[in-house]
């Protein structure tokens, strides 16, 4: 495990896109890209999935990694944005219309 030396190696200094992504921003000094620890993290969507601001929360290594929102990535709905009667109406008919 990397020793943390602010201004050198913390998550600030070295990718400061990602760690304006923090919901505290002062985080971003006190942990290395390869950290473990669990923070949260916030998204305003995608251009190609564009969503309302969530927050999650996620380890800094799984983000520095690539790791991003659960919503952009497909792997957690968001009611009323991602959701099948939101994308699909005709679908979750159909499916409410089976039950």
């Amino acid at each position: 495990m990397a020793k943390l030396i602010p201004g050198t190696n913390d998550l600030a200094t070295v990718n400061p896109d990602l760690a304006a992504e923090l919901v505290d921003l002062t985080l971003g000094a006190t942990v290395t890209a390869g950290s473990q620890r669990r923070l949260d993290w916030f998204c305003d969507g995608t251009d190609d999935v564009p969503h309302p601001r969530r927050e999650w929360s996620a380890t800094v290594k799984a983000r520095s990694s690539g790791r991003g929102c659960p919503v952009c990535a497909g792997r957690a709905v968001l009611v009323g944005w991602n959701d099948l009667a939101t994308t699909k109406p005709d679908c979750a008919q159909q499916l409410c219309d089976i039950s």
